[in-house]
């Protein structure tokens, strides 16, 4: 995201006082002992260009201002697991700039690994592309996904099961068929490690991810399927979104003229991705 706009001296830190600063500094343009820059844009949350761990004084904006960070990967001190755990506990509105592309798959790496809930827009983006990709489907990613994917193959297989666990568990949400679950294989994999595969439910693309999932491909997992383990949520607090097309299903059944409007919008949206070339 590019952010075009004048800095607001007054409200920065010293060193965007200093004349032999540009007017709308980036992070490569700072000095490394202070990598913080202050974008305002007319329209929308002040963009603060940072590092992580982010400075005190900018994090504390974000409890007056409406603010979004930017934080440059390469330049910060907090990497992979460390940087997922700590964007978990701040919860802010955040976007990732890389300048490595090293950095960025050992970030997505850890994110696929990872074990608490983060919301990271930029990582969705990535994980939903890979598996794209994993499964011959359209995909955007900046880097050949062919090495990472047999680099990484069992995680990636891991959150493709943890994916195709998704059919079945339309069936666990109605009473009547709710024991039919029990027919279907069973992952006894029951750690953690993926559970941030509930945040491509909601994403544009996930009905191409739906597009293809066999019924030989489908298991349920009793962790992910009973417990709230989702930050304290259940998986229902995710599967009910407009974007899948499971749920729709559901409510289909419930509302069946509401359910033919959605489903045409599903389809058109589906053709739309499948003609998205990839990159």
């Amino acid at each position: 995201m590019s952010c075009h706009s004048n800095c607001h001296a007054s409200q920065g830190p010293q060193w965007l006082r200093k004349p032999s600063m540009p007017d709308n500094p980036t992070v490569e343009d700072l000095p490394k002992e202070e990598l913080t820059a202050v974008v305002e844009v007319p329209e929308g949350p002040v963009v603060i260009q940072t590092v992580a761990p982010i400075p005190v004084t900018d994090l504390k904006r974000k409890f007056t201002e409406e603010v979004e960070f930017h934080i440059s990967i390469d330049n910060s001190r907090l990497k992979d697991a460390a940087l997922i755990t700590y964007l978990s506990n701040l919860n802010i509105a955040c976007r990732l700039k890389f300048g490595d592309a090293a950095m960025m798959q050992n970030l997505l790496v850890a994110y696929l690994k990872s074990t608490v809930l983060v919301s990271i827009g930029d990582l969705e983006e990535l994980a939903i592309n890979v598996i794209l990709a994993a499964t011959g489907k359209p995909f955007r990613l900046p880097f050949d996904p062919q090495p990472f994917i047999e680099a990484n193959y069992e995680l990636v297989d891991l959150w493709l099961r943890r994916l195709d666990s998704l059919p079945l568990y339309a069936l666990q949400c109605k009473a009547e068929l709710k024991e039919d679950v029990l027919n279907y294989p069973q992952d006894e994999d029951e750690t953690l490690v993926g559970l941030n595969f509930v945040k491509l439910i909601a994403h544009e693309n996930f009905p191409l991810v739906c597009l293809g999932i066999e019924e030989s491909d489908y298991n349920w997992n009793k962790l992910f399927f009973n417990e709230y383990c989702f930050a304290g949520s259940n998986l229902f607090a995710f599967y009910a979104h407009k974007n899948n097309p499971y749920f729709m299903a559901l409510i289909g059944q419930e509302a069946p003229e509401q359910f033919a409007v959605l489903t045409e919008n599903l389809r058109q949206k589906v053709k739309e991705i499948e003609h998205v070339p990839s990159a």
